[in-house]
């Protein structure tokens, strides 16, 4: 019968966590299916194409069509940028909120040093009293 309360925060931040990790899913699932399509689209089909030749009865777009370098750069630098914005959304979500702290109120004023803040300036020291005779 050991049940674990929770409260309304840890619940939010719990909730809050999946919906970032499902922002991420989405960013790189999107990246890395655009990388797929571009590798397919500007690598593979025109080395199939050179590969097979025209006479295998593939039609002309399939066997000439060139490799198209800059489309592939950039589907690279897509994944690369969406690769840093997950990681700094992970970053954003796994960093702690400080609560919120409320300020003390001093009674005394602090002094300030002509030494700095760091130094406590010294204390003078107490002469000893004199010791009176009790005859004189």
């Amino acid at each position: 019968m050991d049940q674990t309360v929770k409260t309304f925060t840890s619940e939010g931040a719990d909730a809050r966590k999946w919906i970032g990790r499902i922002i991420m899913a989405v960013i790189l699932g999107e990246a890395i299916w655009s990388l797929i399509v571009s590798i397919m689209n500007n690598l593979v089909v025109p080395w199939l194409g050179d590969v097979m030749g025209q006479a295998s009865g593939l039609p002309t777009s399939f066997t000439q069509r060139p490799y198209d370098y800059p489309d592939l750069f950039i589907s690279v630098l897509e994944f690369c940028i969406a690769g840093i914005v997950a990681v700094m959304l992970n970053y954003f979500l796994q960093w702690q909120r400080a609560g919120r702290v409320e300020p003390r109120v001093r009674l005394r004023p602090r002094r300030s040093s002509p030494h700095g803040s760091f130094l406590k300036p010294p204390r003078p020291q107490r002469r000893p009293r004199p010791v009176r005779n009790m005859h004189d």
